[in-house]
């Protein structure tokens, strides 16, 4: 195509006909027509940048965008059209990602990926880097899970000497042994 329209542009030049420069003794007849040639090929190339732009006259002479009409019948319809870029996922494919455990946050990657590469949600469920990226993200998870994340300050996992006694009047016995021993002590110590 590009070589195409260079070719178009060097027929195009074949026209332009060569201007020499008239030197400082030439008469005034031959600078009056080295002008003219100047201004008959400013004006074809004027004219030649103008349509390359997709320009075109007018009746009038005046140079107007090139407008293009779309027959109405021959578009898609709004429903076919697929806006989102992102690959239409099928029935099948929906039942092999829940069969294989992806999590729901997970699927438009995996939809993204197979359409990328243009193969279907099975064979990127398949592929080694879609893989990688799913044990990393199942990882990202599992880790941000353990974190705490709310307001609470955390415990320092032993419980205070007045907590375990406390407790203990309550009926709320300590689960580790290393409590229950101090508790045990704690209660001599009270006696």
């Amino acid at each position: 195509m590009n070589e195409n329209k260079n070719e178009n542009l060097d027929s195009l030049n074949e026209d332009l006909e060569e201007v020499v420069v008239p030197g400082d003794d030439a008469d005034d007849d031959a600078k009056a027509e080295y002008v003219t040639k100047l201004e008959k090929q400013n004006k074809q190339l004027f004219e030649r940048t103008k349509k390359a732009e997709g320009f075109e006259k007018d009746k009038d002479g005046k140079w107007i965008k090139k407008t293009i009409v779309v027959d109405d019948k021959k578009k898609e319809p709004e429903s076919k059209k697929d806006t989102s870029g992102e690959q239409a996922i099928s029935p099948t494919d929906m039942f092999i990602l829940m069969k294989s455990g992806v999590e729901a946050e997970d699927i438009a990657d995996i939809a993204d990926y197979a359409s990328f590469r243009k193969i279907s949600i099975g064979e990127a469920l398949q592929s080694e880097v879609m893989k990688t990226i799913l044990a990393e993200k199942a990882e990202k998870r599992k880790v941000a899970e353990g974190t705490h994340t709310g307001d609470a300050p955390r415990s320092s996992g032993k419980i205070s000497d007045e907590k375990l006694m406390s407790d203990a009047k309550k009926g709320i016995m300590p689960e580790k042994d290393e409590d229950m021993d101090r508790l045990i002590e704690l209660r001599r110590a009270n006696k």
